[in-house]
């Protein structure tokens, strides 16, 4: 089975339940603080990944991990579930897929933003409010930064690609140098 058809699966099935609790976002908060923790600490997505280390002590490490970032019940539950279905290795992407279903529930669309340089918040406020009124859908705004751009933007959002960058427009120009 493909990781994305793993991480669909683990994040639909998640998705359900937080349907039926009425706490997709609330969820997707936690799940995000313990993507952080797992950042943060290398070492304890190592221990929890580790298959050498004895289950139940990595599910005690989980007890502790919610309580310590008072995760809720069912979120615990499934990262054991994780761990027990030797599948922790894929929670980042699980984690994703599950943010972008609860936000297509919630009317949102991801975008994300790729610019040369850091975006100052006026210019991201501004763009979520072009975007809202162009896409008829509350844009939450993925911004990062990627220096080959040169200058401009990219704009990504449910298959679309708005490329607005200088790097784009120089291929673009390549492109047409070279076919003619």
């Amino acid at each position: 089975m493909s990781e994305v058809s793993v991480y669909r699966r683990y994040a639909a099935a998640l998705l359900q339940l937080a349907r039926q609790a009425g706490k997709g976002d609330a969820w997707l908060a936690q799940l995000q603080e313990v993507t952080a923790a797992f950042h943060d600490c290398r070492q304890l997505r190592a221990v929890l990944e580790n298959r050498f280390v004895d289950l139940n002590k990595r599910r005690h490490i989980v007890d502790e991990l919610g309580r310590r970032l008072s995760l809720e019940k069912p979120v615990v539950s499934f990262i054991k579930l994780l761990i027990d279905r030797k599948r922790i290795d894929a929670f980042a992407g699980i984690v994703d897929v599950f943010e972008a279903s609860v936000d297509a529930d919630a009317g949102r669309v991801q975008v994300q933003v790729r610019a040369a340089r850091p975006l100052k918040p006026e210019v991201l406020s501004a763009l979520k409010a072009l975007l809202s009124e162009k896409l008829r859908q509350e844009p939450k705004l993925l911004a990062k930064t990627d220096s080959r751009l040169i200058g401009g933007l990219q704009l990504a959002w449910s298959g679309n690609l708005y490329d607005g960058s200088v790097k784009g427009r120089l291929d673009a120009l390549e492109h047409t140098l070279l076919i003619g």
